[in-house]
């Protein structure tokens, strides 16, 4: 397909930006271009590819391809034994033939044909059947023994003479020796070396064999067919066949001595070293045992391949050194980490280790330096050992600042990077990581690095999040939302952005984005890859703590258990603690006092052995919180006083003010009113200071209570009614008593919710009494005149029969309400004074749909697409189904409805704009088919999903949307001339 091109894709190639974790990634690149160009079948062929059994990673891109490539292209893929495909197309995809040997051998009317018909050669029958049994009907068998028959046939007189021929003999070896019998003897020595090379460089060639015609040697091969080719359009490489080639190296083996072999691959070394080509070096170096020159070229450049996403590729090499050799080697056992770090993170400690003991003992400070950075970030993302990782850091920054004028600048970040981290979590000084960060991050843009700087976005919102910083912190979501949808951006650091994501919202109870955002998490790398780095443990853990908010303590548990099982990081002491303090919160809740302290008192000497200020600090509350449920009420307010100046010390607002509502709620136990009151009035407004709605360890019952006591005292009396209605789904009134708010739901069927249950719907109250409420929800302020309400209802009857027919109607919706709120109070929820009816302490859907909405067009138009997709998920969901208009009697609710309908249409077409934008498609249609589903008509919807469809190559569903288009435009009525018009401009 020579007018093929892949700009984006072959953008990153040039730039070092592909990556082996990215398969599925890469291949959506090239098969959303490979859509718009393909007009017909296009047919890809794989030969030999059972040259790939034991590489998985090309398998895997193989895989991808075949399950996400548009359908007009289609695969012959060619194998001498069976290989394992992980993909779907193989499962459960249909219009696939698979062909064996057996089903592609020729029976013997067809070698006949081959033979006699298009061959034009004269065997006998029976020669021509022995030959295609010998050959078991192979095509090129049958060729190559015919050719061969041809050259001995003065010496062939009957069948027992065919026989002799290939007596002792499969085809294979008869291949093999009378191809190489064909090639005249001084060609022979010459290719025995150059089939030790990768690929044949005829300028490579020239000085391996010293023959200065070899060019044109191998271009008489390739003419006359004899297994060798030419690899590029120039004809400057060739190669010869897999099985010629392996053939040849066979003979190389047998004839060349070792240091001829050793001459060679010096040769080929220095040739691919110098041409920049540092893996074919590398496994030059390997094929020669030359462990000195890889070590040199990996000191000299190492570090530049591996910034050009070449990790995968460098792994493959290094770990085909023997063991013995790897870890005797800095370098190579400094490339061998490093390149785990991204692949396989829990490996590659054994190997930083070594290799900085061995520069340790050699003074060589340059690799100590760079052995020590990666060690730092081993402590921080696989291990939790944060004590550990500190003791590296002086060290670390010591011989930064020594030899910084002569690293290289991928190094530089790299480093400077890894500090930065050690100072946040390790010591809590957010300055010097933010002087660290910062310098990294300038560095990553002066290289244009769209990876390194995610990883450094990663720190500098965990900078800003451990201190309570939300505001600052946002700025940085949505640099990381942006390197999210950036195909340049490799997915070992979107699992790092994605994480920031998510972090931030549990940290701040907005659960149902988190979930949401978790999964995409999951989408994108796998639980068990997650379990190979603190993430993995770190999603149980946030899992828990949002179940503990809910007071669900027996799934709490089960999640505990479940969390601890998921791999080796989740049994480091930094793990384990935090699994630990939730499990003596969850006991201590539970009832279980002996089994709560055990886990209590074993969780702190964890995390007195594993450090880290913000841990530490957290895990003081968590315990201080259970040593109060406990009784042990002077051990609970030591330890969370403890836990208050630290965070005071290393100014984490977030955790301060989290310590001051346990540390109020652990007073109020024993009656310490005057102090809880105190610590209320800190900590709700440092709270309201930095726009904290949600405190880790704040069960329902913690929340209601500290709260009622705010109410009581007159503490930010509006902001605690705010957080009441976020967390408690409940509001306080005079005197501080709770009354859980009424959900009206109106997008989809009419209901009435209290505390998530559904109480009443529209089928179980009389037309007029739902078309009353209906009403009220839509009023201003949920407010009605009673003169109104009966001319609405009752315009033809007189004012007192009006007046009569509206009491009796409110008596009876009073009664509905009755019968199902229990012991609740109807008048804390339906009033009637002064002549104005009015719902109170009411929530209507409607009304936080527009609120969301709206606050998501506000971050729309400051471009914060990921606070505005915050916004914009919830919104969307409070819409359960299309609201029928004949269950709609009047006016101001008709109008109502209708302009919340063009709200959500404006909200799905600017969002399913910017994910299709994005290259979220899938996401984008989920979305655009949410709006359409209430109005089915809607062209501006009709439009981006029909070119959604097309755009991914869905021809088929993009007839099928256009057809019941054309259906709905139909039902409408819509003259034939304007149904046209109208759809011409769908396709348009």
């Amino acid at each position: 397909m020579p007018s093929f091109s892949s700009p984006l894709l072959e953008d990153m190639v040039i730039n070092g930006e592909l990556n082996a974790m990215d398969l599925s990634r890469l291949i959506n690149i090239m098969a959303t271009d490979l859509s718009k160009k393909l007009s017909r079948d296009f047919f890809m062929v794989f030969d030999d590819l059972h040259l790939l059994e034991h590489c998985e990673q090309s398998l895997n891109l193989l895989g991808f391809l075949l399950d996400f490539s548009p359908p007009q292209l289609r695969f012959i893929l060619l194998s001498r034994r069976p290989v394992v495909l992980q993909t779907q197309q193989f499962r459960y995809g249909k219009g696939i033939l698979q062909l064996y040997n057996r089903d592609l051998a020729l029976t013997v009317d067809e070698a006949d044909t081959l033979m006699t018909d298009i061959l034009d050669l004269n065997f006998q029958k029976d020669v021509i059947g022995e030959i295609n049994r010998i050959s078991d009907g192979w095509v090129m068998g049958v060729l190559m023994a015919t050719k061969t028959l041809f050259l001995h046939k003065q010496q062939l007189h009957n069948l027992e003479d065919v026989r002799k021929c290939f007596k002792n003999r499969n085809i294979l070896d008869f291949f093999r020796q009378e191809i190489f019998a064909q090639i005249p003897l001084a060609y022979r020595h010459s290719l025995m070396k150059l089939s030790l090379l990768e690929e044949v460089h005829l300028d490579l060639a020239m000085k391996i064999t010293g023959d200065n015609d070899i060019g044109a040697k191998l271009s008489i091969l390739v003419d006359g067919n004899y297994f060798a080719m030419t690899c590029d359009k120039d004809d400057q490489i060739c190669g010869f066949h897999q099985l010629f080639r392996d053939f040849l190296q066979e003979k190389a083996n047998e004839e060349l001595t070792p240091q001829e072999k050793k001459q060679i691959y010096q040769i080929a070394i220095e040739y691919s070293f110098a041409k920049k080509r540092m893996a074919e070096a590398l496994r030059y170096c390997l094929s020669a045992e030359n462990y000195e020159a890889m070590e040199q070229i990996l000191m000299t450049e190492g570090l530049s391949f591996l910034s050009m996403n070449r990790g995968a590729t460098l792994l493959s090499v290094l770990l085909a050194v023997p063991s013995e050799v790897q870890l005797n080697h800095g370098w190579i056992a400094l490339l061998t980490g490093i390149a785990f770090c991204e692949i396989s993170p829990e490996n590659c400690y054994d190997y930083l280790e070594q290799a900085r003991k061995i520069f340790v003992d050699r003074q060589e400070e340059m690799g100590e330096l760079l052995s020590l950075s990666q060690l730092v970030f081993f402590y921080w993302v696989v291990a939790g050992a944060l004590k550990t990782g500190a003791q590296l850091l002086p060290r670390t920054e010591e011989l930064y600042h020594r030899h910084k004028t002569y690293l290289p600048l991928f190094a530089k970040v790299v480093v400077a990077k890894n500090i930065a981290a050690g100072y946040c979590y390790f010591h809590g000084d957010m300055l010097t990581a933010h002087r660290y960060s910062s310098l990294a991050r300038e560095l990553a843009k002066t290289l244009k690095s769209k990876g390194l700087e995610a990883s450094v976005i990663l720190v500098q919102s965990y900078e800003n999040m451990l201190m309570g910083h939300r505001n600052l912190n946002q700025l940085e979501l949505e640099k990381a939302y942006e390197l999210l949808l950036d195909p340049h951006v490799a997915s070992v650091y979107k699992m790092a952005l994605c994480t920031t994501h998510i972090d931030d919202l549990q940290l701040h109870g907005n659960f149902a984005n988190y979930f949401i955002q978790k999964e995409q998490l999951l989408a994108l790398i796998p639980q068990e890859k997650l379990s190979q780095t603190i993430v993995g443990p770190f999603l149980y853990l946030w899992d828990i703590g949002i179940i503990i908010s809910q007071g669900k303590f027996k799934e709490a548990l089960a999640k505990v258990d479940e969390g601890r099982r998921s791999g080796p990081v989740a049994e480091t002491p930094h793990i384990l603690s935090q699994f630990l303090h939730w499990k003596a919160y969850i006991l201590a809740h539970l009832d279980e006092p002996e089994a709560a302290l055990k886990a209590a008192q074993k969780s702190l000497l964890l995390r007195e052995f594993a450090g880290g200020p913000f841990h530490e600090i957290l895990n003081r509350i968590l315990l201080g919180t259970v040593f109060a449920r406990l009784g042990m009420h002077d051990k609970a307010e030591e330890v969370l006083s403890q836990a208050l100046s630290e965070a005071i010390k290393y100014r984490m607002l977030y955790l301060k003010a989290g310590c001051l509502l346990h540390r109020a709620n652990a007073y109020s136990l024993v009656g310490k009113i005057e102090e809880a009151v105190r610590d209320l009035g800190e900590g709700l407004g440092c709270m309201r200071d930095n726009g904290y709605y949600y405190v880790l360890g704040l069960t329902p019952e913690k929340l209601e209570n500290i709260l009622r006591i705010a109410v009581q005292h007159d503490i930010e009396i509006e902001y605690v009614r705010g957080i009441a209605q976020e967390r408690l789904k409940s509001t306080f009134v005079k005197g501080g008593r709770v009354v859980p708010l009424l959900f009206v739901r109106m997008l989809g069927e009419f209901q009435l919710e209290i505390e998530g249950q559904v109480i009443l719907t529209a089928d179980e109250v009389t037309p007029l009494q739902c078309r009353l409420l209906k009403l009220l929800a839509t009023s201003h302020n949920m407010k009605m005149g009673q003169e109104v309400i009966q001319l609405a209802f009752w315009p033809e009857s007189s004012p007192e029969k009006a007046r009569s027919n509206f009491d009796t109607l409110l008596s009876r919706l009073r009664k509905s309400l009755q019968s199902v709120m229990g012991q609740l109070l109807i008048k804390d929820y339906l009033i009637l004074h002064q002549g104005i009816l009015c719902l109170q302490n009411c929530v209507l859907d409607a009304h936080l749909f527009q609120q969301m909405t709206q606050k998501g067009f506000e971050h729309v138009k400051r471009n914060e697409w990921w606070q505005a997709a915050n916004c914009f998920h919830p919104a969307v969901d409070l819409w359960h189904s299309d609201i029928s208009a004949e269950a709609i009697e009047d006016d101001q609710v008709y109008d109502f409805i209708g302009g919340l309908k063009h709200q959500m249409i404006k909200l799905v077409s600017t969002w399913g704009k910017h994910l299709a934008s994005a290259s979220r498609e899938e996401q984008a249609l989920v979305i655009l088919q949410k709006g359409l589903k209430l109005d089915p008509t809607e062209a501006s919807l009709v439009r981006l999903i029909y070119h959604l469809h097309r755009g991914r190559g869905e021809l088929v569903k993009a007839k099928t949307m256009l057809k019941e288009y054309e259906e709905k435009l139909k039902a409408e009525d819509f003259a034939s001339s304007e149904l046209q018009m109208m759809i011409s401009e769908v396709v348009a």
